[in-house]
């Protein structure tokens, strides 16, 4: 049985390309959810959670700026980054998302503590 895929996506309202990807994230994530059940979809906006937790969320999935997609499989975290496509096209998104069913490999990175991250962990635990 295949590792379960979490993607997550970190963004902020006020951002202009957060709100530019909004549309093509929801169609992915809609598409996902009719075509692989398998792969858990999340989106977190800084007005969701605490100054202190968002904090806590940038450290341990390496958020840089916004937006920020992180896949995560077996505990290990991999951005959308350049060489993923475009981060605006649905198309991109839902082969991003479903390139670790396929093969492993990718733009990997270890989560910044552990593989019990909390964070990681909570964000499982949500998705399920």
């Amino acid at each position: 049985m295949p590792a379960p895929i979490n993607i997550v996506l970190i963004h902020a309202d006020w951002c202009g390309h957060c709100k530019a990807l909004m549309p093509h994230f929801k169609k992915a994530k809609e598409e996902l959810r009719k075509s692989d059940p398998d792969i858990k979809v999340i989106s977190i906006t800084d007005k969701e959670v605490t100054p202190a937790k968002l904090k806590s969320i940038h450290k341990d999935l390496d958020v840089k700026g916004y937006p920020t997609l992180v896949k995560i499989v077996n505990n290990i975290l991999s951005q959308f980054g350049p060489n993923d496509g475009n981060r605006n096209s649905k198309q991109d998104l839902v082969k991003w998302a479903k390139k670790e069913k396929k093969k492993g490999g990718g733009n990997k990175t270890k989560c910044s503590r552990s593989p019990k991250n909390k964070t990681v962990k909570n964000m499982a635990k949500k998705l399920k």
